[in-house]
């Protein structure tokens, strides 16, 4: 699942709709982070006495992505994805 996530994010650099990496390695962390999210959080949440619905677990994994979001992809996000998040 990292290798996929990892593809997914270079896919979008060069699309541009993320930036590029800031600094070497900057996204297999955020890859990491990105999987742990998208792992945990539905037992973090329950651990927490919450629930995580749907909507909600889109949410956190987009707010992982939104910081290197380029003008193209906040465009692309709020016309796309935001819509579903609503």
């Amino acid at each position: 699942m990292l290798i996929q996530l990892r593809s997914w994010l270079d896919f979008h650099v060069q699309r541009g709709m993320l930036q590029p990496e800031s600094s070497p390695g900057q996204y297999d962390q955020l890859v990491q982070s990105l999987w742990m999210t998208l792992v945990f959080l539905p037992a973090f949440s329950a651990m927490r006495g919450q629930r995580t619905n749907e909507r909600s677990y889109k949410q956190a994994v987009w707010e992982h992505l939104r910081p290197y979001f380029t003008e193209e992809g906040v465009s692309e996000f709020e016309t796309l994805v935001l819509p579903m998040l609503a």
